[in-house]
Parts: structure tokens; C-alpha cells; sequence
């Protein structure tokens, strides 16, 4: 009795699947944008100066730091640990 071949739709859904990058090489792109557009401070005393400035003007900021490019960076959030 002979033996069935296996559908090709298998093969390619692999192959589909391999041509798309991979989903933290998204994430790691999306982040990199995301920096890019901040205003970044070279170190947390510059940022918290930004920080006390904004306040003074009536905009609650927090900053936080930015494992991507090491730098800091102001939000509009609640910084955490407060």
C-alpha cells in the first residue's frame, strides 16, 4: 500500500513564517523610534531640573530612566516607587 505525501501547505506556512522578522526585532524598532523623539538629559539631575522647571509652570512630570540609550527621559505618568 503506498504511502500519502504530506500536503505542501505545510511547507508553506513554514516559509511564510520564516520570512517575517522576528517579533522583538519589532519591538526592539518601535522602542528605537520611540527614544529617538524624546527629548533625552545626559543625567538624572539635569532631567529632575526639567522636571522642577515643568512643575513650576503647572506640569506634573516625572523622569525615568531609559535602558535604551542610557539617558533619561520625562513623563507624564507617575514615576514609579512613589
Amino acid at each position: 500500500m503506498p504511502r500519502r505525501n504530506r500536503p505542501q501547505r505545510s511547507r508553506r506556512r513554514r516559509d511564510a513564517a520564516s520570512a517575517r522578522p522576528p517579533e522583538n526585532a519589532l519591538r526592539t524598532e518601535t522602542q528605537r523610534l520611540a527614544c529617538k523623539r524624546k527629548e533625552r538629559f545626559a543625567t538624572q539631575r539635569e532631567a529632575d531640573d526639567a522636571v522642577y522647571r515643568n512643575r513650576m509652570e503647572g506640569t506634573p512630570l516625572g523622569a525615568y530612566h531609559c535602558a535604551w540609550c542610557d539617558g533619561w527621559h520625562l513623563t507624564s505618568r507617575e514615576p514609579k516607587g512613589v
